[in-house]
This record gives C-alpha cells, sequence and structure tokens, in this order.
C-alpha cells in the first residue's frame, strides 16, 4: 500500500507544485532508499530547473540497482540533454540488458549517431529478436551490418528483408552483400527488384551494372549506365559506372578520362577515388594510384576497401613502413580477417639497415604467425585473400626452415583444404609398364631466370622414358621451352583460380611434379601446399626451402651444397653430381663503349648487376673496402624498377661508405644484349653476399667475365662457388670479406693475374652450357625416387647414388 506520504508526493507533482513534491519525495526517501521513489524526485527536480541535482539523484539509484529500466532512461535522456552522449551509455546498455524495449531503441538512435557500431548491432539485433525493430532502423542496422562485415550480415539482411519486403533500400543492401561475397547472379536480381520498388534508384542502377562488369556483361552494365544517364545526366555514379564498364571492356585510356567527370561532379565521392585508384595501378600508374587512395582514405578514414586497396599498393611500392601501418589500420577495422592478418605479418623492409633490424623483423613474424595460428580465424581462398608468397624472407642470411615450416603450418590451420591430396596419391600404384609421367610447373616459362634455370632439362629428357607435361599460366603459345616445332607431350593452362587449378593438374595423374620455383609468385606457392604426384620436387627458382609437408625433395648441387645441409631444409636435398641445370648457349654480344651508357671511359669498372633487396648490410663494408682500395675505379648498379628501393638503398650507403657513394653510377634497366655489353666492359662482377648470382653468374661466366663471391652456408648464397668450381677457377672464391675485397682488386688493378683468371674461365666455360650430364643423373634419380614413393621412403641421393644416413 503507498504510504500517505508518497500519495501527497504525488498529489502534488501531478497538480504542478514541485517544490512540494520534492519535499514530500525527500521525506519518504528518509525513511530508507527506494528507486521508483528516487525516479521520481529526479523528474521533478529536472521540471523545476535543476537538471544537476536530477542527474545526481539517478545516478546514485542505478548504481544502486542498474537492472532498473527507468531511471537508467531518464539519467540517459539527461546526460544526453548536456551533449555527453558516451556518459548515456552505460546505463543504457544496462537498462537494454535487462530488456527494456524502450532502453533499447534509445541506445540504437544514439549508437548510430556516434557511429559505435556494435552498440548498433547489439541493440538493433535485440530488437528485431523482439520484433520491435521499426523499418528505418532495420535498413541502417542493416547499412552497418553490411558496412562493417559482420559476421551475421547475411542474416541480418535476409530477416529485414522478408519483414519490410517494401523497403528497396533493404533490397539494395542486399544486393550489395550478396555481390562482395561473389554472389553476382543473385545480387543483380535483387538490385532488379530494389529498382522495381524505386524506379530512380540510381544507386541500384549503378551497382547493377558494376557487377555485371565483374561477370563480363561489359554490354549490359553500359545499357545500365545509358539508363542512369537519361534518368540524371549530371549524376557523377552513372558517369563513374559507364566509365567502369568501358574499362572491364578494354578501353582503358578512355575509361580513366571519362571518369574524371564522375570525380568533378562529386569529388567527395570516397569510393569513387578508391575505383580510380583501381584503374590506375591495373595500367600501372602507382603515382597516380597512391595519390587516389590517399584522397578516399582523407575522405573516408574508415572506408576500408580504400585501406586495403592502398595497402597492397605500398607494398607493391616497397614503402614497407607505410604500407605496415595502412594494414594495421585496416585490422582495427576488420579484426577477424585473417588475410590481412597475413599480409601484415609478412611486411617488412626489404632494405634492411643491420643484423639487429633483421632479427626484430623475424621475431615479429614468428609472433604474429603463432597469433594467427592460434587465432581460431579461417581463410576460404589464400589465393584471393592474401596473394603474397614468403619471398623477401630469403634474403635475411639466416636458416629459414624454422619459419617457413611455421607459416606453411599457419596456413593449414587457417585454410586446411590447402593440403589437398589428388586420388591417385592416396593409395599410388605402380605404373604397369610405359613412361613416368613426369610434369613441370611454373608461371615463368618465357625470358625468365626460372626459364633458364629448367628449360635444357625439361627440353632434353629421354622421352622413351617419360612423359612430359607442362604446366602454366600462359597461353601454350607464349611458352618459350621448345623450339619450334617441337612442344611436351601435354601442355596445361591453369587459370588464376587455386581450387580449380587443384582439380586440374590432379587429373593429369602424374607420377613425378617438378615445380620450377617456390615463392616467386602466390600460385605456385599455395599449389605446393597439395600432393599432386607421389614425388614432388622443387628446382632453384627461388633457392630457399618451402617449409611445405608435401614437398619431397630440393634439387640442388654437390659443387654447391655444404655438409649438414639437410638442416637447412623440410625437403630433402638432391646434390646432383653437376649443377642441376643445363644452360643455353649465350648470343653473340657487340662490344660497346662505357661512354655508350653514360659511364666514364678512363675508370676501372666494378659492376654488380644484383636486385637491390639481395645487398645485405654485411656487403656495404666490402664495397667501401673495394672503392677505398682503388680510387680510380666506380662502382656500378642496377636500379630498381621501384624508386622507393632505390631511394633506401642510397641512404644506406651513404651512412655506410660517406663520400665514396660519388663514385657509385646507377643504371637503368636495359635490353638484354646491352646489359652484356655493360658485363663485358667489368674488370669483375661482384656477387652479394648471403644471396648470390645465378643466371648473372653464369652470364659473366660465358662472356669471360670473372665473378667473385664470398660464399654463404645456404645454397642461395652459394651458387657462384658451385660454377667456379666446375670449371676449377677457385682463385675467384673468397674466404672472408677481406679476401673478397683483395681478389676484387686484383682483377681491377692487376691486369697480368685477372688475364690468367680470364684464360682458364674461356678454356671451360663451354663446360657449363648444355650441360647433358644433371640431365642424365636426373634420368636415373626421378625413377628411383618414385620406387621409393611407392615403398613409402625418400632418397638421400649425392653424386648419382642413393647414400643411406
Amino acid at each position: 500500500m503507498i504510504s500517505p506520504l508518497l500519495a501527497d508526493a504525488k498529489s502534488a507533482h501531478h497538480a504542478g507544485d514541485l517544490e512540494r513534491a520534492i519535499a514530500g519525495y525527500r521525506a519518504v526517501l528518509d525513511d530508507g532508499p527506494d528507486a521508483a521513489t528516487s525516479n521520481l524526485l529526479a523528474i521533478a527536480l529536472d521540471g523545476s530547473g535543476r537538471a544537476d541535482e536530477a542527474e545526481v539523484v539517478l545516478a546514485q539509484t542505478h548504481e544502486m540497482e542498474p537492472g532498473l529500466p527507468e531511471p537508467a532512461i531518464n539519467l540517459a535522456r539527461l546526460r544526453l540533454r548536456r551533449g555527453a552522449a558516451d556518459d548515456a551509455l552505460p546505463p543504457l546498455r544496462c537498462a537494454g540488458g535487462a530488456g527494456s524495449t524502450e532502453a533499447l531503441i534509445l541506445l540504437f538512435e544514439v549508437a548510430y549517431a556516434a557511429g559505435l557500431h556494435g552498440d548498433v548491432l547489439s541493440s538493433g539485433r535485440q530488437l528485431a529478436a523482439t520484433g520491435n525493430l521499426q523499418v528505418e532502423q532495420a535498413e541502417r542496422l542493416g547499412e552497418i551490418s553490411f558496412r562493417i562485415g559482420a559476421k551475421d550480415a547475411s542474416s541480418i539482411l535476409e530477416n529485414a528483408s522478408r519483414r519490410f519486403p517494401e523497403s528497396a533500400r533493404l533490397h539494395l543492401l542486399m544486393a550489395h552483400h550478396l555481390g562482395q561475397q561473389g554472389a553476382y547472379a543473385p545480387a543483380v536480381a535483387v538490385f532488379r527488384r530494389s529498382q522495381c520498388l524505386f524506379p530512380a534508384d540510381l544507386d541500384a542502377v549503378f551497382n547493377a551494372a558494376r557487377i555485371l562488369d565483374l561477370v563480363g556483361e561489359n554490354k549490359t552494365a553500359s545499357r545500365e549506365c545509358g539508363r542512369a544517364l537519361v534518368i540524371a545526366p549530371g549524376w557523377p555514379k552513372a558517369h563513374a559506372a559507364f566509365a567502369l564498364a568501358r574499362f572491364a571492356g578494354g578501353e582503358k585510356d578512355a575509361a580513366i578520362a571519362g571518369h574524371r567527370c564522375a570525380l568533378l561532379l562529386d569529388p567527395a565521392d570516397a569510393m569513387e577515388w578508391n575505383d580510380r585508384g583501381v584503374m590506375l595501378k591495373e595500367v600501372g600508374t602507382v603515382d597516380g594510384a597512391d595519390l587516389a587512395y590517399g584522397r578516399a582514405r582523407v575522405i573516408s578514414p574508415e572506408l576500408l576497401p580504400a585501406i586495403k586497396n592502398h595497402a597492397a599498393l605500398l607494398f607493391d611500392m616497397t614503402d614497407m613502413e607505410a604500407a605496415a601501418d595502412a594494414f594495421d589500420h585496416a585490422l582495427r577495422i576488420a579484426p577477424d580477417d585473417a588475410g590481412l592478418a597475413m599480409k601484415r605479418a609478412m611486411t617488412f623492409p626489404t632494405i634492411v639497415r643491420s643484423e639487429a633490424e633483421i632479427d626484430a623483423i623475424r621475431a615479429d613474424i614468428e609472433h604474429r604467425m603463432q597469433a594467427i595460428k592460434c587465432s581460431g580465424l579461417a581463410i576460404a581462398d589464400p589465393l584471393k585473400e592474401v596473394g603474397r608468397p614468403n619471398f623477401y624472407l630469403a634474403y635475411h642470411g639466416r636458416n629459414d626452415r624454422d619459419l617457413q615450416s611455421l607459416i606453411a603450418e599457419t596456413y593449414l590451420t587457417l585454410c586446411p583444404a590447402l593440403g589437398f591430396v589428388a586420388p591417385h596419391c592416396r593409395t599410388p600404384k605402380p605404373r604397369s609398364g610405359g613412361k613416368l609421367r613426369i610434369g613441370f610447373l611454373s608461371k615463368f616459362f618465357y625470358d625468365h631466370s626460372v626459364k633458364f634455370i629448367s628449360e635444357g632439362i625439361i627440353r632434353n629428357l629421354d622421352p622413351a622414358l617419360f612423359e612430359v607435361h607442362l604446366i602454366s599460366t600462359m597461353v601454350e603459345e607464349d611458352v618459350d621451352i621448345f623450339p619450334p616445332g617441337q612442344g611436351p607431350a601435354v601442355y596445361t593452362r591453369i587459370e588464376e583460380d587455386l581450387f580449380q587449378a587443384q582439380q586440374d593438374i590432379a587429373a593429369l595423374e602424374l607420377d613425378i611434379l617438378v615445380f620450377g620455383d617456390i615463392g616467386m609468385e602466390p600460385l605456385s606457392y599455395y599449389l605446393g601446399f597439395a600432393r599432386f604426384a607421389p614425388v614432388q620436387c622443387v628446382m632453384q627458382g627461388h633457392p630457399v626451402t618451402t617449409g611445405l609437408p608435401h614437398m619431397d625433395y630440393f634439387v640442388c648441387s654437390a659443387l654447391q651444397e655444404i655438409d649438414g645441409a639437410e638442416a637447412h631444409y623440410t625437403e630433402m636435398p638432391i646434390r646432383v653430381k653437376d649443377i642441376p641445370l643445363c644452360y643455353p648457349e649465350l648470343p653473340e654480344v657487340a662490344d660497346k663503349p662505357l661512354s655508350a651508357f653514360g659511364l666514364p671511359q678512363d675508370r676501372t669498372l666494378y659492376f654488380c648487376p644484383q636486385t637491390l633487396f639481395k645487398f645485405h648490410p654485411d656487403f656495404d663494408a666490402i664495397l667501401k673496402g673495394i672503392l677505398e682500395g682503388d680510387p680510380n675505379g666506380i662502382l656500378v648498379l642496377l636500379k630498381d624498377r621501384q624508386e622507393t628501393r632505390n631511394r633506401q638503398l642510397e641512404e644506406r650507403l651513404s651512412e655506410t661508405l660517406g663520400a665514396l657513394t660519388k663514385r657509385i653510377h646507377w643504371v637503368g634497366r636495359m635490353p638484354k644484349l646491352d646489359y652484356y655489353a655493360l658485363l663485358k666492359n667489368s674488370a669483375v662482377m661482384l656477387d652479394t653476399t648471403h644471396f648470390c648470382g645465378g643466371n648473372t653468374t653464369i652470364q659473366a661466366l660465358g662472356l669471360g667475365i670473372p665473378p667473385v663471391t664470398l660464399p654463404a652456408d645456404y645454397v642461395r648464397g652459394r651458387m657462384t662457388v658451385g660454377w667456379l668450381k666446375a670449371i676449377d677457377v677457385t682463385e675467384m672464391v673468397a674466404d672472408t670479406a677481406e679476401d673478397y675485397v683483395r681478389i676484387t682488386l686484383a682483377c681491377g688493378t692487376d691486369p697480368a693475374w685477372r688475364a690468367e683468371v680470364v684464360a682458364k674461365i674461356e678454356a671451360r666455360k663451354h663446360e657449363l652450357f648444355e650441360n647433358q650430364a644433371c640431365v642424365q643423373e636426373l634420368e636415373a634419380f626421378f625413377p628411383a625416387a618414385y620406387a621409393a614413393a611407392l615403398r613409402g621412403e625418400r632418397l638421400r641421393w649425392i653424386s648419382g647414388r642413393h647414400v643411406p644416413l
């Protein structure tokens, strides 16, 4: 029963006598706390203009009974009135959690206005579950769930569309979501439904055209754009969609020019700046793409597609610090995106300044990989979601086996489908008579280093013993392995579709599969996780262990490897007696003076034609010793395609070499015959430490130019020493950095000594080219490895035979 005192206070409150009501409520509360009375007191205080006192009373009441809706809602309203939205949220969350529809509605509106997506989703889900979500709120909830990629975005949009079937906006959002998920045909159908509900909805027309572009229906897309331009000729998105349709149809320059119309009409459209960045990147205008993505991010700092695209571009531009910042930004928005996390883990400087920096980079990768591996996240398609091999790790001069294995384990945890096993490999059976079916896989069967190291082996395998299959993404006519009129027994072209490629390769039922490279590009790396043949090998296209559990052998040479090399590999290294390649003869090369390359004619040329990410910090002291030891010498380096990398190495060399950098001459990339002509002018070719030359070394030897090398522990730093051993020119092999400088200066300043070395090279260099010995040894190895695989064994092959441990 209500007390007389409280009844009198309420009567006064209803009559508008607020002071008497306040006094009465206080008198009631003197007998003990009561949340309902305190709530009434606060209402009266607020009505009398004492909002501050009312807030204090309500705050105390809420603290006493946090689950009571009315005081919590009133407290939130007072705080909102004074502009303290952040302070209003906690009581609304409490009341909403207690099931108050009024609190949930208010929380939804406040959170939406403040951009607090988590609160919008949580309150919106509760309102939807209880049937209290109105159409405008459903549209907002759908928008947020789609925009941030909520896991339940599909169910939110489907349920809302069913409840409010007349909402064009919900159908539009659903269509966007379907398009984002790759369900293009349903997306176009839902866009059409949205247009039926709202015929003037240019957004639906525009986005339907975009999706039609994606599926290759460029003419239909253009018609959609024409419709939009008829409805609204000044509408920027219609111009943008028309430009995208033309771009997809191959009119790239005209499309980019036409796209300006959209941005002139609406320069504040962040998504259009993002799209412009995509187009400019595709045509190679990276600086313009960088500006476009940057503009998109200024306009809309949380626009995830622009951030992700910008991060990928910055990575390609080798601006790794900015790329890492962009990936970190993207991960703050989408923390559950495992593909983003993998990209971020492998984003680190490619021009490093010290061993300590290398230590820090590798420790960070290991930490990130362990965290991702244990995260419970998943990746559906690594090629699409990551699309990046572990290329730059190999240049640190460390044993990469454990780190490569950890990365592979992480991928398999995220995407078990990578470990596909072809049906014929599950219980392999001996091939009854006939030839062994051997496949060679690479994207680089053209004028590329991978082609040069593999073509002689592929071309010269005995056709009586082997049925040779070539597998590549290239059009068969562009493959440059066999002479005109000849070719493999079977050519299989695979698409840039990981799981379809798995099926296409499995269908070949190979006995042996040889990867020309793993780690140079993403498709072959991800394919390397699978088992397509009982025997799988990788050649020296990227000479570092793969870490992949289904890769059986790494093809190398006894002339290159050190004792105990097994510790460097997850594969078993095949140490053939000769260098494992059958290199083609070099063409005739005409002489050219140094002046033809913009270089001084009267100086001694020390040429290091290696890519700049091979320049380990240890190499700087060697370069300094050479330039100090020969005042007449100049150092010639090849510019990288990425200016960022050129600048980074120039800055490092300025610190380590000081004024000596004035004698460094940078030359741009040039046609191969010009490169050979410049190389012929060199006193010596400088081999980089830790990761030495491959093609560059054998090309130098073929031209009679001595290469100087300091062998490392790992095969990627021992390619040159292998060739020099093969022709017995070991005087060019240094024991220490100081010895490297001594040998180099002898070539540059002692003509008689250099002439002796060159004479030795000229006498035996022919042995390095079209060498059939390694082919014959591999012809013996492949059948033996196949027989061992059927027994469940791996061979330890050294110089022509199995050598058990």
